[in-house]
């Protein structure tokens, strides 16, 4: 787990502002940034769950619906960071607005080739949370209990934790896939991409994750 510090929380919702973006928007692009980096791919596809009642048949139903989304995020170009989220944003909002379509559909219509050890679409998950005050009944008191399952769902799983004045990130990983160090080396790399990016929105991906993006966060870890 690593926690941003308030000024890249700032920092990043100065850049939603400017491109009309939300917190999970720009999390997403900056996400999506990473993996093309490590990967080489210019189209990476990222799923996230969401949670709505859009039909008026669900709305009293009682019960979590939830639903997966694939959003998917265009690299090409080399864009800057401010272009990547409003590229982000004209993916995302469609895909919200068809957020009834069940993930299982999408599936069935696009037939993927299985594979029992792989979710199909995607293999990388971004989960954002609000922290919020438990829940006060009369004469008790609830407080939040961590349900470990000990077992990644995905490849990769990004959760990240709105604190108000800062972010908290936490990635889940297959061990058969990943190593902890490898885990802890993505968030400091996410990181330093976010300083990076929303002190420069405009420079192109390429110039932002050039080597010295990678020296500046081992710096910073240094003087920590």
């Amino acid at each position: 787990a690593r926690e941003l510090p308030a000024e890249r929380s700032r920092a990043l919702h100065s850049v939603g502002q400017q491109t009309g973006a939300t917190l999970f928007m720009l999390m997403l692009g900056a996400f999506a940034a990473l993996l093309g980096h490590y990967s080489g791919q210019r189209d990476v596809v990222i799923g996230t769950a969401v949670a709505g009642r859009e039909h008026p048949l669900t709305h009293r139903l009682v019960g979590f619906l939830v639903n997966t989304l694939a959003l998917r995020v265009d690299l090409s170009g080399d864009p800057g960071f401010g272009e990547l989220i409003a590229r982000v944003r004209r993916a995302a909002l469609p895909a919200y607005a068809n957020q009834d379509v069940t993930f299982e559909q999408i599936v069935e219509a696009l037939r993927p080739r299985r594979d029992p050890g792989r979710s199909p679409i995607f293999q990388v998950m971004l989960v954002l949370n609000a922290e919020r005050p438990p829940p006060v009944f009369a004469g008790l008191r609830a407080s939040p209990v961590p349900v470990e399952t000990g077992a990644a769902k995905f490849d990769l799983t990004l959760r990240v934790v709105d604190l108000g004045d800062r972010l908290r990130l936490r990635l889940e990983y297959n061990r058969d896939v990943f190593a902890a160090a490898t885990a802890e080396h993505m968030l400091a790399d996410l990181e330093t991409l976010i300083a990076e990016a929303t002190a420069a929105p405009e420079r192109p991906l390429s110039k932002l994750l050039s080597p010295p993006w990678r020296e500046a966060r081992i710096a910073r870890e240094g003087a920590a």
